[in-house]
């Protein structure tokens, strides 16, 4: 059986919440990236966007979790200003040559998710084993199972 690890950002709890059961599912180990900078408030949302869109990576924590200690990393982020979130660009720039393998998911308020994740495999210099794009709608109202479920599912089959 692989070893998962599911490594996330989450700013307001959205792409926690989508970390969490696909953890879950999977029976995954779970690393929540700690963002050093407060991005609490409006004030913190217009940096949290300008830095996204400007692509500067955020200072975080240090991991607990070493990726290169597990078959498959799964890392999730919300999408801020049309792209990954800037602790999410530390965790990858950091760590991308010590994922054996990897897979994307993300939360997004309506603007496509998919440039996000063609973004992420390129900052990985790798593409994804499997790919999740979910709205903030589907996760505040609980209707994300079966988008979650068919992620895992193919990711079963690797």
């Amino acid at each position: 059986m692989a070893k998962i690890l599911v490594v996330y950002y989450s700013r307001t709890g959205l792409t926690r919440t989508i970390g969490q059961a696909i953890a879950e599912r999977l029976g995954a180990d779970t690393e929540e990236i700690i963002d050093c900078a407060d991005r609490k408030g409006f004030a913190g949302f217009l940096r949290a966007g300008k830095e996204a869109f400007d692509k500067i990576p955020a200072q975080i924590n240090s991991p607990h979790k070493d990726p290169a200690s597990y078959d498959l990393v799964i890392i999730g982020t919300p999408v801020w200003a049309f792209t990954m979130s800037c602790a999410v660009r530390a965790y990858i720039e950091v760590n991308k040559s010590r994922c054996k393998a990897r897979a994307f998911f993300c939360t997004t308020g309506g603007c496509s998710g998919e440039k996000t994740l063609r973004e992420m495999a390129g900052l990985a210099g790798a593409s994804a084993l499997a790919e999740l794009v979910l709205t903030s709608r589907e996760v505040a109202t609980g209707t994300f199972n079966g988008k979650v479920d068919s992620f895992v599912k193919a990711l079963s089959r690797l």
